[in-house]
């Protein structure tokens, strides 16, 4: 496949005095025809910071959006870009898409794209998932309230009984999304 260059579009903008865009998603100044170097940023998605005129007007542009924009046509006007292969950084137009906010979350999920952290890996867990099964089954023989095993495990009544209805250290949940 050959490389093919388009004046770059961003946010319905058209920046073709400054910048193009490839479909291998490679940005280049305009006049210069010097190609751009582009950096990770903090969401992990690809972009650069574009002086449009001036550079007290600068912008943050990701890549994928302006791939996206001056490439494929939108005309249900849906509002994310979705990488199909599921990899922030591969930005060229074959790997895009244009998705409802619905249709992104369900591709993420279905790619187990999401790092949910729970159970034992949340940030604030207090029990392990092995502590979790034996106060399911201590509560399971009736020998023990809510109450009782919470102050045995120093955690709250109500964390008890998120445990013992599913609610949280929940097994199919722990599968679901330890992906």
């Amino acid at each position: 496949m050959k490389e093919v260059w388009k004046g770059l579009i961003y946010q319905g903008k058209d920046l073709s005095q400054w910048y193009e865009v490839s479909n291998f998603a490679r940005v280049r100044n305009s006049k210069t025809k010097s190609v751009l170097k582009t950096r990770m940023c903090s969401t992990k998605y690809i972009g650069f910071m574009g002086c449009l005129g001036s550079r007290k007007c600068r912008k943050s542009i990701m890549v994928h959006k302006a791939v996206a924009e001056t490439f494929i046509e939108n005309k249900l006007n849906l509002p994310q870009v979705n990488h199909k292969d599921g990899v922030k950084t591969h930005n060229w137009v074959e790997n895009l898409e244009w998705v409802t906010n619905q249709g992104n979350a369900e591709h993420a999920s279905t790619h187990r794209l999401l790092k949910v952290m729970c159970g034992e890996n949340h940030k604030n867990a207090k029990l392990t998932n092995e502590q979790a099964k034996e106060i399911k089954k201590l509560y399971a023989t009736g020998k023990y309230t809510q109450k009782q095993i919470a102050e045995v495990y120093k955690i709250s009544r109500a964390k008890i009984s998120q445990i013992t209805r599913g609610k949280a250290y929940n097994d199919t949940y722990q599968i679901h999304c330890s992906a």
